[in-house]
């Protein structure tokens, strides 16, 4: 089994905190989840995750103009430069204090950002790596308060910020004759943002739903009256103290004088001189006037205050989130309302609007929301919420297309694995989804029902096709489920209870109790069934892991005892192999057959790593803690995958009991147990600062405040760290990807093939150059066979490409089978990506009708590679079904309008009845 897995995409959050941002294109969506980005591509509806991170949660990202450069900068201020094309960090830099708001200068050689009551512009760095790539321009001061926004002018020239001390101010990037800050107050409320909105007009908005329209206006006589007034200043001050009033008619002038600045912009300047027939730029510094108060309009949606806001220049829209879920998109600077729109229930937190102005983006983090509407067409474009809380379990459908997610919100939530999104939820849970399972179409199937077990006491069936709960099975009694299994006919579904200890068989069909086992003393953690044999395994915190017959006698056959409780157990694909994993952090393997222990890998040390903030030990000494809680065999069945209370997932060899492997699943310090050694500087004689005692007790050791039988996080304290954790992991069936739900979300981990050289059997004769010579040659046996053995990509597709279709027969006879499988799995790619579909559909079916015997008796070899060209040609299928229907439904809606008889006598009802049926199949499907 290849193990260069590497880190693909994160799926279950869509939304975590800090702002979001469109591409220039206006195709992509930059959403950060925890210390990742996500991007969504809105065109190609795919998402995957930047696998680059930043050492807390993201709390701000900005792109340059040209979409290049991605600058994120975390809760402590330490940022990243990222290429967004390649996909690589190319600066590291720390702003050591938390920045509330960046922005890249039009021209993107210049970056803004706000950190407390400061504006700081820096130099933005290149894309190639330099010693010192930020360099800072220039810090503005002048707020009272934070500074929470910042906008540039077209010309790169000035800059506007808004602040929590309810004024915007407007400063000049380089020293200009003449300039002063200029402050533009009269908000009662914080301001949210702040833009220049041309070249002379400014729009702040505050937090009680208030815009401002400012406007720089020309004042031809200010010139002369500055004249006049220094003339004035020079005979006051040399009589000074001669009265009061000169003293009030100077400080007016000065305060005057101050508010008169040059024009905000080159084009505002030109634009005053034509006016006034003098033509040119001119000397800025003669060109003077003011910033007045143009209007006021106010948008208040109840009691609902702004939280976010984003102005499209271009077209002049603005639309502004609101507390309650509310948006609204209005029209400056007359501030026309065109569209207002309920779509959360909880807080905006961030709104962008894309290049063109057609799509709005919307985030909520309260309930991790990610909505993209088209206001034009009011339709959503993307709507995705991941889970609002952790992670429960996880479950693959036995052709790797689809997986599904149970989280703590009760809520079950069905993924696309090829493009990331949801697409499909189900909420008919009350309490946390603990386990789930696919059943139906057998193990190679489609997999057209899920099942799941909640803490509310039921199992739910749902059909993946018309999208429904079609049978729910329940207990005489209330008890609480923790464990699911169904037997691979998927007419049996057990599940088994925290509290009394029993594990409930129900008929799928019938929906009927068959029957309840008895025989654990604590709650039934874990079952599975065996995929050959009717054996059901059942791991319990009793220390017991029993083996059933549910088919014949409700005993158990077997019971293996383990050293402490079994939190997982699993069966290998071909049945013959028990696993479990228990609290002390030992996997145990047993022989089912012979009811035998074959052997134990202590995985203990393997899963050691991170110290909480409240441990009072090291992370090494308290490694009793550390255990895996979710095992999974691969789908050939050498390796394990492992899980659980620690921030790894390991993967091990079965036979040699040998770690082949060990990820981390995150770097993120802002979740607790990150750390292998906490910081000594937030560390005293008496523990850490966020936990010392200061309430002056004289005991010797601190009280410990944490609610007993919390494991998420202490909930006793106002603000809480969770812990990273994985709390199910899964291979997926086609061998080639492993997800871990984790704290962060659903990690998924894809094979990475494109820099490995594997080659078989080489000679000196085998190159590249001699198996391209044999395609020309028309020796394509050869070629193929060749490009086999150097076991290349690009060579073997070169090979396949350049075989005629009237020879894809006897090339795929001669292949051994000893290359069956690498021949699949490139197969499985290009059927997936290649325009050539009908080459390689050729090539798929002639390997299956030569080789099919072969293929049967070593199925156990071979089941990821036929899954993955499964998966791939499956996809196909129901993209051309797709088609094929939207076709069929839109040429008999032009059928029916083209009907004269149908068009004399109410054909418009007749089309509209057609459109509507079209409409409800297509929903259906």
């Amino acid at each position: 089994m290849k193990l260069s897995f590497q880190f693909a995409n994160q799926c279950g959050t869509v939304y975590r905190c800090g702002n979001i941002a469109f591409t220039a294109d206006g195709n992509s969506l930059l959403s950060p989840v925890g210390n990742r980005v996500t991007v969504f591509d809105l065109v190609e509806h795919t998402s995957s995750t930047l696998p680059v991170e930043n050492n807390k949660n993201i709390d701000r990202i900005c792109l340059s103009p040209d979409s290049r450069l991605l600058l994120t900068i975390d809760e402590d201020g330490r940022a990243l430069v990222i290429n967004l094309k390649r996909r690589m960090v190319l600066h590291r830099f720390n702003f050591k204090s938390r920045v509330r708001a960046a922005e890249f200068s039009p021209c993107g050689q210049y970056i803004a950002l706000s950190q407390d009551r400061k504006l700081q512009v820096w130099r933005a760095p290149g894309l190639r790596r330099e010693f010192a790539p930020f360099v800072r321009h220039r810090v503005y001061t002048g707020h009272f308060d934070d500074v929470v926004s910042v906008d540039w002018s077209a010309d790169s020239r000035y800059l506007v910020t808004g602040s929590k001390d309810m004024t915007a101010r407007v400063y000049s990037r380089d020293p200009v004759a003449g300039f002063v800050p200029v402050t533009l107050s009269g908000h009662r409320a914080p301001v949210v943002n702040a833009w220049f909105a041309g070249d002379d007009e400014i729009y702040t908005v505050a937090r009680d739903a208030a815009v401002f329209v400012w406007k720089w206006t020309e004042r031809a006589d200010l010139a002369i009256e500055l004249d006049a007034s220094s003339d004035e200043e020079g005979a006051d001050g040399a009589g000074a103290g001669a009265g009061g009033g000169a003293r009030t008619a100077t400080s007016a002038r000065r305060t005057r004088e101050r508010h008169a600045v040059p024009a905000p912009s080159s084009a505002a300047a030109t634009s005053a001189l034509k006016a006034r027939g003098e033509g040119g730029v001119g000397d800025l510094s003669v060109l003077r006037g003011e910033w007045t108060l143009q209007a006021k309009h106010f948008f208040k949606q109840d009691q609902a205050t702004v939280h976010a806001a984003a102005l499209h220049k271009p077209s002049s829209l603005l639309v502004v989130g609101f507390s309650s879920g509310v948006f609204g998109l209005y029209e400056m600077p007359t501030c026309t309302n065109v569209h207002t729109l309920s779509i959360s229930q909880r807080r905006i937190n961030t709104v962008a609007i894309n290049s063109t102005g057609e799509w709005l983006a919307f985030g909520s983090a309260t309930l991790g929301q990610l909505l993209v509407w088209e206001w034009q067409s009011e339709t959503y474009v993307l709507k995705q919420q991941g889970h609002a809380y952790g992670l429960n379990s996880l479950a693959y459908s036995p052709d790797g297309q689809m997986l599904v997610t149970g989280g703590d919100d009760g809520k079950v939530k069905v993924w696309n694995t090829t493009s990331g999104f949801c697409f499909v939820t189900f909420t008919e849970h009350k309490a946390p989804v603990n386990a789930l399972a696919f059943v139906g179409g057998g193990t190679t199937g489609h997999g057209h029902a899920v099942l799941s077990a909640s803490a509310d006491g039921t199992v739910r069936a749902f059909d993946l096709v018309r999208y429904r709960n079609f049978r729910t099975l329940t207990t005489p009694t209330p008890v609480q489920f923790l464990s699911l299994a169904a037997d691979p006919s998927g007419e049996v579904v057990c599940a088994g209870a925290v509290d009394p200890f029993d594990i409930y068989v129900w008929s799928l069909q019938t929906g009927k109790l068959l029957d309840v086992l008895s025989g654990h003393e604590g709650p039934v953690s874990s079952l599975a069934f065996s995929p050959t044999t009717p054996f059901l395994a059942s791991g319990s915190w009793d220390h017991t892991v029993k083996v059933w017959d549910v088919f014949k006698k409700a005993t158990a056959t077997e019971t293996f005892t383990a050293n402490s409780d079994v939190l997982a157990v699993a069966f290998r694909p071909d049945g013959k192999q028990l696993c479990s994993s228990a609290r002390d952090g030992n996997i145990a393997f047993w022989n089912v057959a012979r009811s035998t222990q074959e052997g134990v890998i202590e995985g203990r040390r393997d899963a050691v790593g991170g110290r909480r903030l409240k441990d009072r030990r090291t992370a090494k000494s308290s490694a009793a803690a550390k255990c895996f809680t979710s095992v999974a065999y691969s789908a050939d069945g050498s390796c394990i995958l492992a899980g659980g209370r620690t921030k790894y997932v390991c993967i091990y060899a079965v036979e040699p009991r040998l770690l082949l492997r060990k990820f981390q699943l995150s770097h993120n310090k802002s979740l607790d147990g990150m750390l292998d050694k906490l910081n000594s500087k937030s560390m005293t004689a008496f523990g850490a600062v966020e936990e010392a005692d200061v309430s002056g007790s004289d005991e010797e050791k601190a009280p410990d405040e944490t609610l007993p039988g919390v494991t998420r996080g202490d909930l006793s304290s106002r603000k809480t760290r969770p812990e990273i954790r994985s709390t199910c992991v899964r291979f997926s069936p086609t061998g080639r990807a492993f997800s871990a739900a984790t704290t962060e979300g659903l990690m998924v981990f894809t094979l990475d093939e494109s820099l490995t050289f594997d080659p078989f059997d080489l000679d000196e004769n085998v190159t590249p150059a001699a198996a391209a010579k044999a395609s020309a040659d028309g020796q394509h046996t050869k070629a193929v066979i060749m490009a086999l053995h150097l076991n290349e990509t690009d060579v073997i597709e070169r090979a396949l490409a350049a075989t005629p279709v009237d020879a894809v027969d006897p090339v795929a006879e001669a292949v051994p089978f000893t290359f069956l499988r690498r021949l699949l799995d490139i197969l499985a790619d290009r059927i997936a990506s290649s325009p050539h579909l009908e080459l390689y559909l050729r090539w798929s079916l002639a390997v299956m009708q030569h080789h099919g015997r072969a293929l049967t008796e070593r199925t156990s070899v071979l089941m990821p590679s036929l899954r993955a060209v499964q998966k791939a040609i499956t996809a196909h299928s129901d993209a051309i079904g797709r088609i094929c229907d939207g076709n069929t439904y839109m040429l008999e809606f032009l059928g029916a309008m083209a009907d004269p008889r149908a068009a004399a006598s109410g054909g418009a009802g007749g089309a509209g009845g057609a459109a509507a049926a079209a409409s409800d199949d297509i929903a259906e499907e």
